[in-house]
């Protein structure tokens, strides 16, 4: 498990949502059910500061807000990476 999968204490969790949800009501749950676990720097003045990904690839909180959601799909939280 990953550093913020420690935070959180679970690794992965399923969520189920009704019909018809979109991006922004996913955004909402975990804002609700996890984001109180995260490290302030990673959740700032109602932005994720790090990389969200839906099914492997990039999405954005405000402009794929309407996006719909399918059976299946998949968040992942990102945080960023330092190093050199």
């Amino acid at each position: 498990m990953g550093p913020l999968g420690e935070l959180v204490g679970e690794r992965e969790a399923t969520v189920e949502l009704p019909d018809q949800s979109k991006f922004r009501d996913l955004l909402d749950y975990a804002i609700k059910n996890f984001v109180p676990k995260f490290p302030k720097a990673l959740y700032v003045d109602g932005q994720f500061r790090m990389i969200l990904m839906l099914n492997q690839r990039d999405i954005h909180e405000e402009k794929d807000a309407d996006r719909p959601l399918a059976d299946g799909d998949c968040l992942y939280f990102i945080p960023p990476i330092g190093g050199g």
